[in-house]
């Protein structure tokens, strides 16, 4: 009996703890948009809010359907990097702040049919600790959209069609910085080397369509050495996959695993867009009679090594050219592409039409200055004569006077002299 209002007496204890003790609320993220349908042209303000969720700071990544939407400005802080939108902020005073409101994102409608904007971001309380705030995304609908389910004979727009095709990310974030390059949906190998101690990496990985599934793997247990974490995404009709791949270098000897090149340049034409040791995709266009090319490779580490494959018998169109580079621990690489596109005699023709047109612009231009410097230099040159015309004419104008005024002294004189001499000889006589 004793056991039985021991058991009973701890069911109730138990009972009153699961009861009394608060449940922790799943924080959520809202985006709100003044207005979620709208016309071509207008403009739409998104708004994040983040209700009962105690921020002192954070960071927001605002990605978006660029064919769609373009993004015209943002509240201060905000800033566009490789087509993405960058937020960050702090509260004044360090504290926790409560039902933040974050505001004046404002993006403008420029095609018809379904957009989708999709925000991620890290937020921190006072304490240094992370608050676990998922992804959202919100879609505007913009204008009469023309290409609709058509019930009737099952037809599907080709816009819902390319939608549940694609395999592609919209988003990919790590917990550790430095990723190289940065993300792009048409690029598939990153690098990033973190030191010995960092054995997990967080990643965010959101696909272009909603129903697309994206599995994660790798992103754990990060051993010493060479590691990869690949992001598999399998589309809506899982007709497609594409894979994404992080080589992940960890190592304590960050300045062994450099794997960057310091210089790369290509003599017979121009890489677009510049050189940059963080951009890895390049592309460049030469005319047909190149067929093979002098390409110049420098890492920024004198114990790396380079490898380049391809650039030799181009073929008419596309070559593509691997720049490998090898950092001195010899187990860190990294990838550079070029995409070298080898005009055909159309497109070479077409190319030298177009730079004729254009010198002709260029020397029409020059030919309308000059015309223009001519004109202000005859007009300048007008006005001085007309100048120099006008004093000589003050001058002689002045000159006449000088000359009256010379003869009029002269004749009183010599009527003085005259008189004079009339007056000596009257007073002879007398």
């Amino acid at each position: 009996m004793k056991k039985c209002i021991v058991i009973l007496v701890l069911g109730v204890i138990s009972s009153l703890v699961v009861f009394c003790t608060p449940a922790m609320a799943q924080i959520q993220m809202s985006i709100v948009p003044s207005k979620q349908k709208i016309e071509l042209e207008e403009q739409t303000e998104i708004n994040i809010l983040l209700p009962e969720a105690p921020v002192a700071a954070l960071s927001l990544e605002i990605v978006w359907d660029q064919n769609k939407l373009e993004y015209r400005r943002g509240p201060e802080n905000a800033n566009v990097s490789q087509g993405r939108v960058l937020y960050t902020w702090v509260s004044s005073n360090g504290k926790n702040v409560s039902n933040l409101e974050i505001g004046g994102f404002i993006f403008r409608a420029k095609q018809e049919g379904t957009a989708s904007i999709v925000v991620t971001g890290d937020f921190y309380r006072e304490d240094g600790t992370k608050l676990e705030i998922s992804s959202q995304n919100i879609e505007l609908q913009i204008g009469q959209e023309k290409l609709q389910l058509a019930e009737e004979n099952n037809e599907i727009a080709q816009w819902q069609i390319a939608d549940t095709t694609t395999a592609k990310l919209a988003v990919m974030r790590l917990g550790y910085e430095s990723i190289s390059p940065d993300f792009s949906p048409d690029i598939h190998e990153y690098y990033l080397t973190v030191p010995e101690e960092i054995t997990n990496i967080d990643v965010t990985a959101i696909a272009q369509n909603q129903e697309a599934t994206v599995t994660i793997m790798g992103n754990t247990n990060i051993k010493q050495g060479m590691n990869t974490i690949q992001i598999e995404v399998q589309s809506a009709d899982k007709t497609n996959t594409e894979v994404y791949t992080i080589y992940v270098t960890n190592t304590p000897k960050k300045e062994q695993a450099n794997a960057n090149l310091e210089t790369l340049a290509i003599r017979q034409g121009t890489l677009t867009p510049e050189f940059d040791a963080n951009i890895t995709h390049y592309t460049v266009e030469l005319a047909k009679e190149i067929e093979a090319l002098e390409i110049l490779a420098i890492p920024q580490s004198l114990s790396a090594t380079v490898n380049v494959q391809g650039g030799q018998q181009l073929q008419i169109g596309d070559n593509r050219i691997i720049v490998e580079v090898t950092a001195e621990n010899k187990m860190t690489t990294k990838k550079y592409e070029i995409i070298v596109h080898r005009r055909n005699a159309e497109e070479q023709v077409l190319w030298e039409k177009e730079q004729e047109e254009e010198k002709q612009q260029i020397s029409n231009v020059l030919q309308t200055q000059k015309i223009n410097s001519n004109f202000v230099e005859e007009e300048q040159q007008f006005t001085e004569e007309q100048e120099t015309k006008k004093q000589e004419e003050t001058v002689s104008l002045q000159r006449p006077q000088g000359k009256i005024i010379v003869v009029t002294g002269i004749l009183f004189l010599i009527l003085l002299g005259w008189l004079g001499y009339r007056k000596y000889k009257k007073q002879k006589k007398t």
